[in-house]
């Protein structure tokens, strides 16, 4: 991993390179490139701060309106990039994924339009994608709001770079299957989504959206999740 620092691409250089392939919005199919911005998927100040080398890379950005980019650098929406495992690949360059979000406060909101909508994503935008899925679930449901820190654990991890070096969607399904095989009850929580009735909506480390499990407290109760998960609900648990 290099250390040198990341040159700084001016936004209009790489708007132009983006355009090149692409005039619409990733998620609402817009193809005024006008009424769209140039969004990092790994934003660029945390990418600067954990040497990201490919902060200022097309594969590190695409087209969105403006209000989705403005809701998409805020947490407030993410890609569930593991949707695809259900899926037969039909194509080796692309992979599909279905927008997940969190509960907007106003029904006017332009998000409530695309909850759960299914598009078809470049592979090369992958591993960002998956970066960003992490993020905003670390952000949304854990006791950890500090993005640079959560940037730079999962740049740490190495699980860009694993899934980076996949140069096609079938190589890309086979070794996140095979992660997804590995996983068991004694595999890490991510965080807890919510509750339900007497059962806990879990999302394990190296499980995915899709497949979010629900769990009884004896399951849970002794992780760092369930501890974040009662702070967030209530601020003085654990005083």
């Amino acid at each position: 991993m290099s250390l040198a620092p990341i040159a700084q691409k001016k936004q209009s250089i790489l708007r132009k390179e983006l355009l090149k392939n692409t005039s619409q919005c990733l998620i609402t199919g817009w193809n005024n490139p006008r009424e769209c911005e140039c969004a990092h998927i790994v934003p660029k100040s945390y990418g600067y701060n954990i040497k990201f080398p490919d902060v200022n890379n097309v594969s590190n950005c695409c087209l969105l309106s403006n209000g989705l980019h403005a809701l998409f650098d805020d947490m407030q929406w993410t890609l569930d990039i593991y949707y695809f495992l259900n899926q037969g690949v039909s194509d080796e360059t692309s992979f599909s994924a279905m927008i997940v979000s969190t509960d907007t406060p106003s029904k006017r909101s332009i998000l409530n339009n695309y909850k759960k909508t299914v598009i078809t994503v470049p592979l090369s935008k992958y591993a960002s994608f998956m970066m960003h899925y992490y993020a905003y679930h670390l952000y949304n449901y854990t006791n950890n709001n500090n993005l640079g820190e959560i940037y730079k654990k999962l740049w740490n991890s190495g699980i860009y770079q694993e899934v980076k070096a996949c140069k096609t969607t079938s190589h890309l399904k086979k070794l996140l299957l095979k992660m997804r095989a590995n996983a068991n009850a004694l595999q890490p929580v991510t965080c807890i989504l919510g509750k339900s009735r007497n059962k806990y909506r879990v999302l394990w480390e190296y499980y995915d959206y899709s497949y979010v499990t629900k769990e009884p407290l004896e399951n849970i109760e002794y992780t760092i999740a369930y501890n974040d998960y009662e702070h967030l609900i209530d601020p003085n648990y654990g005083r």
